[in-house]
Order: structure tokens, then sequence, then C-alpha cells
């Protein structure tokens, strides 16, 4: 008799989450079907009332779910929902779905309403851990069989999920899985999760410095053509090794040395200008090459220490001469766009974003308008939104904080957009574009800036 009641209580637990499987699927097969359409936060408020909406805030941790930090920097808010036994429902929005080469134009003014235009393009169910195998069986008799995921999903633990299962459906790709407790450390069970986002959600690279590295290696390039204008196989060596584009298997460091004690003697009688070119190359060759510094003193190349933990590293002081002999000329120009790719080594005293921002107006009145001119006003958005980021809680990377006042945060805001807007009517269509309207975008609603992902201390 009690093994009959044993079997019948175990039936009716399968069969209690054979249901609770279907719930489930029939849940998410709605938000798929919903998420296809990306509905704008308006829309869904319309619909879901009485439920939690919280804006977009730098580093942002919550025990309802996980976001795609690759989206981070069109990041709009969620719309967190519990909705029965245990299942709870983040519905998450960003900046409006818009497309490069066709950007509208960004909003004449600020306002927080502007939020009501952001679009659904995740979400993120949970419920308490449970077998997959149920879920994803009642969501195969309505999707078919998992047929795999384009992309992969970028949130944090996802890389220790297990029980993964994956669809592409529709313009949205679907996974379900089990998310351990603590990844890497506990293989305990959290969570079931499902987690969905749109192919169109845009995705962004993460950059750690203020303008693209093919910029850098223009203004590289554009230094080496003043000392070589007519390149021969010797001086396109050079410039090879000042990109850091190495022959592989490496050489050995004396024979990169020997090119740059060749290239210091060929180039140390030019006029000053195409000297402080010759020093702008040599100073990235440098960079790039030097493993053993005392070898390359001889050479002009110093070392400092400024964090005791790393040691002596170069200190780019070949930059420095070189910005010394042609403060005013195109070397001096091409140095300060090389310093726009290091925003740590801007010399000077203060925080970076005050050092940088010294620099990048200096060379707005000190050199006519040009190619460079456009990412200096990149730059100069973004060293403004850098240091509006830092006075977010949990927006400095090294812990530091900035406290600004409400009329500072809205003056390096304004900043920000107001060079954006610049960089957008000189490069509508580049490939920086859909980045610098996003940013706009954000940052006319109210929208923390994008964060700020490398710091300059020793931490």
């Amino acid at each position: 008799m009690a093994w009959r009641l044993l079997i019948a209580l175990l039936c009716a637990t399968a069969g209690a989450r054979a249901d609770t499987a279907e719930a489930l699927a029939r849940e998410v097969n709605a938000g798929v079907a919903a998420l296809s359409t990306h509905p704008s936060l308006a829309a869904w408020r319309a619909t879901h009332q009485g439920e939690r909406f919280a804006a977009a805030v730098l580093g942002q941790s919550s025990p309802d779910y996980e976001t795609d930090f690759l989206l981070d920097d069109a990041w709009c808010g969620v719309w967190v929902s519990h909705l029965h036994a245990g299942l709870s429902r983040a519905a998450q929005f960003y900046v409006p779905t818009v497309r490069q080469g066709a950007l509208p134009p960004l909003p004449d003014a600020p306002s927080p309403g502007l939020t009501a235009s952001c679009s659904m393009e995740a979400f993120w169910y949970q419920t308490p851990p449970q077998p997959t195998a149920l879920l994803v069986q009642a969501l195969s008799k309505v999707w078919g069989p998992p047929n795999g995921a384009p992309v992969k999903p970028n949130v944090r633990g996802s890389a220790f999920w297990r029980s993964v299962a994956a669809w592409h459906r529709a313009g949205v790709s679907v996974w379900v899985a089990l998310d351990p407790l603590e990844p890497g450390v506990s293989l305990a069970v959290k969570r079931l999760v499902v987690y969905a986002r749109t192919d169109t959600a845009h995705e962004t690279t993460f950059a750690l410095s203020l303008i693209p590295d093919h910029i850098a290696r223009r203004a590289l390039e554009a230094a080496w053509r003043l000392v070589a204008p007519q390149p021969s196989p010797f001086s396109a060596t050079i410039l090879r090794d000042a990109q850091c584009q190495h022959q592989w298997p490496k050489e050995p460091e004396t024979a990169a040395l020997a090119r740059a004690r060749r290239w210091m003697r060929w180039t140390g009688d030019l006029d000053p200008p195409r000297r402080a070119a010759a020093l702008l190359v040599a100073d990235s060759f440098v960079a790039c090459n030097a493993v053993n510094g005392p070898l390359w003193e001889p050479l002009g190349a110093r070392y400092e220490t400024r964090c005791p933990q790393d040691g002596p590293v170069y200190s780019h002081n070949l930059r420095r001469r070189a910005l010394a002999l042609d403060p005013q000329g195109k070397a001096g120009e091409l140095g300060g766009i090389l310093y726009l790719a290091d925003p740590c080594l801007v010399p000077g005293r203060g925080m970076w974003q005050d050092r940088l921002a010294r620099l990048e107006e200096n060379l707005l009145e000190t050199h006519n308008a040009d190619e460079w001119t456009p990412w200096v006003w990149l730059a100069l958005a973004r060293t403004h939104s850098s240091k509006l980021a830092i006075s977010y809680p949990s927006g400095d990377p090294e812990e530091n904080g900035l406290k600004l006042t409400a009329g500072q945060q809205q003056s390096e805001r304004d900043q920000a957009v107001g060079y954006l807007r610049r960089f957008l009517q000189q490069n509508p269509n580049g490939d920086e574009a859909l980045d610098a309207w996003q940013e706009a975008w954000r940052l006319l609603a109210g929208l923390p800036p994008s964060p700020v992902r490398f710091g300059c201390g020793c931490e």
C-alpha cells in the first residue's frame, strides 16, 4: 500500500513539474513573440500597470536578472514583474533601435520623457532550480528542437551555465540554462533561467581609449609619411614595428633595437618638424618592441616607475620631445591625436579627464580644422561623459569617486552632447556614428553615460 502511495506522490510531483514547465513555456513563447516586435516602453507600460520599472544605473547588479554587457552602452532600463510560483520576468529596454547610415536627427532638447521610446530588446525569466528537460520539451513542442543561436549570451556567469539549450527564431535568440550559485566556485544551482535578446540590439566593443584604434594608426602613419614621403623597405619595416605588427616567430629584441638605432641616425639631421615626426614614430616603436628597458636607454628612451608593482615602464618621453620640437605644427597635432589613444599618459597635474580636456581644447585652438578635428570632438565628448560617469555610484572603475554638484553634472552632460552633435554632423555614416548617436541620446534622456572601462591608477 505504501509503495502505491509513493508512486502516486511521485506521479503527482512529476505532473506538477510538467504543468509548471508548460506554463513557463507559454509565458516564454509569448515573450519571444512580443520581443520580435520591439515594443516601446510606453506601449509596454500601457499594458503592464502596477509593475516596477527601474531606469538604467551604472554598475547595477540585481538578484532578479542579468543583462548582456555588450549592450550596456545602449541600456535604458528594466521592467521587473514577479509573476507566480517564484517566476519573475525582467523586460529589458534599450535606446531606440536605429540603423547605421540612416540615423535620425537627435532630439532638439534634453528630456527624461525620451525614455518612453526605448524599445524592448531582451528579457530574462528565472525560477527556482528545476531540471531544464521539461521546459526544453515543452518549448520544443512549439518551436521544434533547439537549433542553436548565432551569438552567445554575454551575461555574467553564462560561461558556467549548465544544461544549456538554445533556439533562434523570429529574429530572437533564446537560451534555457541552469545558473550556478557561484560561477567557478560552487556547482550548486541557483536558478533556472531563460534569456532572450533580439538580433537587432546594437552591440558595442569595449574601448580602452577615447578614439578608435584605426585613427591612432592613421595618425602614426601620417607622422611616418612626413619623414618618409617616398617609402623604402627599411622605413616600411619601421612603420610595421611601430604599429606592433610583428612577424612571427618574433625576432630577438636586439634586431629591433638595431633598426631603431638606424632610424634615429637616419632622421637625426632633419629639420625640427620632420625630426619631431620621426620621434613620434620612434616613440611607438619603443613602446611596441622594448622589453629589456636598459637596452633602449642609450637610444634616448627613459623609464619610470609609476606603480611599484609594475616596476619601471617606458615613459613615452620621445613623444614629449616631439611635441616640444613642433608644438604648433603638424607633428605637434599628430602627437596630440596619439595622446587621445593614451589618456593616462597625458602629462600634467590633476585627474586624467582634466588633463586631457586641456590638451584637446589646445588642439582645437592651435590647429585649423582638418581631418583630425572630428576625432578631437569625439574624444572631448567622451572626456566629459567619463567625468560625469565617475560622479555616479559605481561609475568609477578605481572606486575613488568624484563629487560633482547637480550643476556641474549638467555641464559635463551638456558639453558631451554638444561635441557629439558636432562629430555626427561631420561623420554621420561612419563606423563610430551609431555609438555616438546612442551616447548622445542617452545623455539627452537623462540616463547615465557609458561606463568608464579603464583607470589610470595603480590598482
